[in-house]
This record gives C-alpha cells, structure tokens and sequence, in this order.
C-alpha cells in the first residue's frame, strides 16, 4: 500500500476524491488544503517525508516548489489539464455559445513552455486568446492568485473579453463576486489516473534502487612512519568506537565488519543518499574526522550484488588513497567516479573503457584514469587553462606529479604554456596551460 499526500485547494479536493474508488485498493491517500500559494512551501516541507510520495492538484504549487526546493525530495507529480480535456471542454463551449470567439476570451494556463496547448497551430494573432504569462516562470510568485486576478479583472473590465478559462481553482469565489463569466478547468478522472500510475512507478523505481546493495572500505590512512602493532590496534578501536558512534547519532542501518586492515559498511542505496546528500558532500567522513586524531580513507561502492559493491568500495577507497589529502569517493554500480565528497573541485568521472581516451593514453602517457579527471574539470571550471596548482587540486595530487602530466601533455602537442601569470612583483611567474584534449572529435 502506497502512502501518497495530496495537496490541493478546498475547491480542487471535491473532484480529486471522486477518483478514490479507482485507486484505494493501491493506495492510501492523505488531503492537505491551502488557501493562498504562501502555505504551498510549508504544507509540503512539513509532510513530505511522510510519505512515499506526493501530488499536487495542479502545475501551479508544483512550480512554486521547484522554485523554492530545485528538487523534489520524495517522488512528486502534478495533475493537468492535457489537450485532450482541454479541447473536450472548447468543443462543448462551443457547441452551446454559438459567438464563441478565441479572441474574446482569456485562457490563464497556456503558455510558451505548454506550447499554448496546440492554438498557435491554428489560430494567427488576431484570433488568438488573451493569456497571463508568456512562460511558466511568470506563475512562480507567492502573490500568484492576485496577480492573475488582477489580469481577468482589468481585461474584463476594459471589455475586451467575454470569458475567463481558469486552471486555477482558488480564484472561483472572487471571480464569482466580481461576476465575472468563467470556467474552471479540471483534469478529467482518465487524466488524474495515468499520474496517479505514473507517481507509482516513480516510487517502484526509488524503492528498487534504494535496495541497491552498497559498501563502505574504510582504512586507516598509511604514512610513511608506520606504526607498531600495538599503535594500530589502539586507531582501530578508536575508530571502531567512533563508527558505532555515528550509528547511533543517526538514523542509518549499517552492519559494520571489522577487517585486518579496514572496516567493511554494509548498507543501501536509500541510506548513502542520506549519508551523503544525495552524492555532494560525506557526514561520516566529517564525523570521523572531528572524532579521530588520524587520517584515513573513505570509499563507497554500490553494485548489484556485495561482491561487485566491495570491489567498487575498494577502488574508491583507493581513490581516497592517493591522493595527498584524505577523502571519501563513491564508484556507482556502472563505474561512475564520483568524489571527492564535500569539496569544490568533487568530479564526477565514468570509470569505463572508452576508446578515445585510451587512445590519448597511449598518445600521451598519462593515465586514462588522469585524462577523464581533466576532462571533467575543464568540463566543471568552463575553461581549458590551469596551472598545474589548480590542476593538482582537482587531480588530488601534489604540484609535482601535475607538473609531469601536464610536460607529458605538452610534449605530445597536447598542452602549451599560453601566458605567464605574475603573482607579485617579485619571485617566479606562474606558467598557465591551455589544454588541448578534445573527445568526439577527429585531430
């Protein structure tokens, strides 16, 4: 059973219940009302997490939210008015007003990004119906109902219109008041079923990759003053009780594993979005490192079973590894390198075979691996010209070894030195290079 939160006006619930009958035995479904769109934002931050997902009566709250969220937390969908109810309705307008006419009439839910619903196609300039917005960023305002209220009413009273189509419900009783002739359109049952369908195969995808099996290597980081035996053991109890620790402070399931040289984190898909909100930043890597006063090495893998999941784990660890400064990386079920977690230059790189990167490798002597890291931080950075300090802190390696890679680059006609940057009026000038790597593309 679904546990799905509708959020609608007073006005709006009245036919969004008429399709209950078709969808109890799936779902249970919760109503929340609003009076103005300034109670959309909070309605929905307060009971999202409630449920399994969410709809909204109409495009209007649903837009009002992106703008404010960018992203829907749980699976969202929205119910509209399609051309199909849209003509059913003109056609019955038509056949009892006999002056209908497109020109007279005010139709506040079509613009440039709903393609007008299809009048543009037959309809020129002149017969065309007056709307509210050219596109749908003119809707996204708390003060919404006024604005569009305002636009029927000054058109209305100018006399320019004889009708107002309406999507939006909460405006009925003040264009009723103001007597204003109107219809308020409503999506037919057939139309709020397919979204009702599509919100639950939304919930089926998510719930089929938050059962994605995914591990966590975490290593005490090597130095080169290697500890005694007695030193070791001391970090990995101190670290065992700091992960037990952020178990309990949190509200992930994790088994953990202790290994000779690291701790195994047997977790989900769901849970590594949490800890790691959703792939941007790492709270267990910034728990253990308030908590322990050693370095070490985080590495996320998710695959399709544990085996493939702990391989990933191990690479990503590795990843963590050689770099100069401790960090936390994720390899995806289809080898996408993701990390390091929580920092500006955090890169997202397939780790794939691809052709023409191989070919550059042979080309140049650098590493694939290299080459699919400076080709996502030219792709992040929007330029093409680093010196290798930049570089070397999206490489996540020292000065030096970017310095080799990019002679190496040059040296095969694949970077050149464009300009020299002087920093101060005295010391050394910096060298800056242009990077010529280019996929897809034939020399």
């Amino acid at each position: 059973m679904y546990r799905i939160g509708v959020i609608a006006t007073k006005q709006s619930l009245k036919w969004i219940k008429k399709i209950e009958p078709f969808v109890n035995d799936q779902c249970e479904l919760f109503y929340m009302s609003y009076a103005h769109p300034s109670e959309i934002k909070p309605l929905y931050l307060k009971n999202h997490l409630f449920f399994d997902g969410m709809i909204f009566s109409g495009q209007l709250p649903y837009v009002l939210i992106e703008k404010e969220c960018g992203t829907f937390p749980v699976p969202t969908v929205y119910f509209d008015v399609g051309q199909k109810d849209f003509y059913k309705t003109i056609c019955k307008v038509m056949v009892q007003e006999r002056q209908f006419d497109f020109s007279r009439t005010l139709i506040d839910f079509i613009f440039k990004d709903n393609h007008y619903l299809g009048l543009n196609d037959f309809l020129n300039k002149q017969q065309f119906p007056y709307h509210f917005g050219e596109s749908l960023e003119d809707y996204k305002s708390d003060t919404i109902y006024e604005e569009m209220f305002e636009r029927h009413q000054t058109l209305w009273d100018s006399g320019k219109i004889d009708l107002s189509f309406t999507r939006t419900s909460g405006l009925t009783e003040k264009l009723a008041d103001y007597g204003i002739n109107h219809i308020v359109m409503f999506p037919s049952a057939e139309s709020m079923l397919e979204k009702f369908h599509q919100l639950i195969k939304e919930i089926d995808l998510i719930r089929l990759s938050d059962s994605q099996i995914v591990m966590g290597n975490i290593s005490i980081r090597k130095t080169e003053e290697s500890p005694n035996n007695n030193h070791l053991e001391l970090q990995r109890i101190k670290m065992n009780k700091a992960l037990l620790e952020y178990i309990e402070n949190g509200e992930y399931s994790f088994i953990i594993q202790k290994n000779l040289n690291h701790f195994d984190i047997i977790t989900s898909y769901g849970d590594l979005k949490g800890v790691t909100n959703n792939f941007t930043s790492c709270s267990l890597y910034e728990y253990l490192k308030q908590e322990l006063p050693f370095s070490f090495n985080i590495g996320w893998g998710i695959g399709n079973t544990i085996d493939v999941a702990r391989t990933n784990a191990l690479l990503a660890s590795q990843l963590s590894e050689d770099r100069e400064e401790q960090a936390s990386f994720i390899i995806t079920e289809d080898e996408q390198i993701i990390g390091p977690l929580g920092e500006s230059n955090c890169l997202t790189v397939s780790h794939n075979l691809d052709p023409e990167i191989e070919k550059l490798s042979q080309q140049t002597g650098v590493a694939s691996l290299k080459i699919k890291k400076i080709l996502a931080t030219m792709q992040k950075s929007n330029t093409n010209e680093f010196s290798a300090d930049d570089l070397a802190a999206y490489l996540g390696v020292s000065t030096r070894s970017t310095n080799r890679i990019l002679n190496k680059l040059e040296e095969a006609g694949k970077a050149e030195v464009v300009y020299k940057k002087q920093q101060k009026l005295r010391g050394r000038p910096k060298k800056i290079y242009r990077i010529m790597l280019y996929i897809g593309m034939t020399d």
